[in-house]
């Protein structure tokens, strides 16, 4: 048997990279999204409550959930050398037992429930009712600190500079776990900007048009494939949320950067409405038909993403759809007609007509 002390183990960001609450939120929505108007009301009772309503609707699965592997290694070894590991956490006790049930490493499970969020002084105070005073603690976040320092030895793991400093400070040090180090290039891969070569045909109507000695008009499609690009990388994102537990169980999709947990949840939404609103801020300078169709090309892609590709010769129609979109968007960024010759403009788009006439007929089209 080991003469350590229990280790005490903390899930949402130490020992899962990402948050099973907003893991399991996602869960919910692609179930039922129109929960989606009850979540403020389930957490107006309560973070516990808030949790476990979810926890409880949502069917949690954890044979999925990204682990962080230099901390999973070193709990085997710990747990081979007769050590008891315990899991506690915030997280609802349904999510708590499902991941203990995926390891089988666990002696003990400590988590929130009847109506107690087991987070900071609560956790602590459980640690040490249940557990004992004398245990070693691996946490991340500024709320494990309380805790870090009751305990005998730390483990720290994906931390930032300045809570490691803080829970290290005076502390044994067991194992030192760095976050994965913010680059460029992980947000490119994410917001997919090679995928915006796509939106050069935006400058089609444009260039059939021999505009491009009009600076106004090269001035506005480059503000509408700007808008396009900033509005399609948001789309990429929640489109990779949605599908984010069929990315994980793809052998190279899983290595994606919110599948693989090295982006959080919470980061890559927050960066998506910062790109929504930049898209519509900058398609509004252009005009409101172009607006119009930003909108709908929105809707498209979020149609395609959860629905219709699902769908067979639909998916290729509408991918076809959305590249002919683009030319048409374009042709309103530079108030150019892109219908057949017959057609004409009664008046121009910019006076707020959105009217056509067929040559060959008086009548309103």
């Amino acid at each position: 048997m080991s003469n350590a002390p229990p280790l005490v183990v903390d899930l949402d960001g130490t020992l899962t990279p990402t948050d099973t609450l907003l893991e399991s939120i996602l869960q919910l929505l692609r179930r039922s999204p129109w929960d989606v108007f009850a979540l403020p009301l389930w957490l107006l009772r309560g973070r516990a409550f808030f949790k476990a309503t979810i926890a409880e609707r949502c069917a949690f699965s954890a044979d999925l959930l990204p682990l962080r592997e230099g901390l999973l290694e070193h709990l085997r070894m710990q747990k081979s050398l007769g050590r008891k590991l315990v899991l506690a956490t915030a997280a609802d006790r349904r999510i708590a037992d499902a991941v203990a049930a995926r390891l089988g490493l666990f002696d003990q499970v400590l988590a929130s429930e009847h109506g107690v969020n087991l987070k900071g002084p609560q956790k602590l105070a459980a640690i040490q009712t249940q557990v004992g005073g004398d245990f070693s603690y691996a946490g991340d976040s500024s709320a494990d600190l309380p805790i870090w320092k009751a305990a005998r030895s730390v483990i720290v793991a994906g931390a930032s500079s300045a809570v490691a400093r803080e829970a290290t400070s005076g502390s044994s040090v067991e194992l030192l776990i760095e976050p994965q180090p913010f680059t460029p290039r992980l947000w490119m891969r994410q917001l997919r900007v090679h995928q915006w070569a796509k939106n050069i045909l935006l400058f089609v109507p444009l260039l059939t048009s021999f505009a491009f000695a009009d600076l106004g008009r090269v001035a506005h499609s480059a503000l509408a494939f700007v808008a396009f690009s900033l509005a399609a990388s948001a789309t990429y994102v929640f489109n990779d949320l949605w599908d984010l537990d069929s990315d994980r169980a793809h052998p190279r999709k899983k290595n994606r950067p919110l599948a693989s947990g090295a982006i959080s949840i919470g980061n890559a939404v927050a960066v998506a409405l910062g790109l929504l609103v930049s898209a519509f801020a900058i398609a509004a300078q252009v005009n409101a038909h172009f607006v119009g169709m930003l909108l709908a090309y929105l809707v498209l892609t979020t149609a395609y993403s959860w629905y219709l590709k699902t769908l067979a010769m639909v998916d290729v129609l509408m991918l076809a759809g959305l590249f002919t979109l683009r030319i048409f968007a374009g042709s309103m960024a530079v108030d150019v007609p892109t219908l057949p010759a017959r057609w004409r403009w009664t008046c121009p788009p910019a006076a707020g007509c959105w009217r056509f006439r067929s040559s060959s007929s008086s009548a309103w089209r």
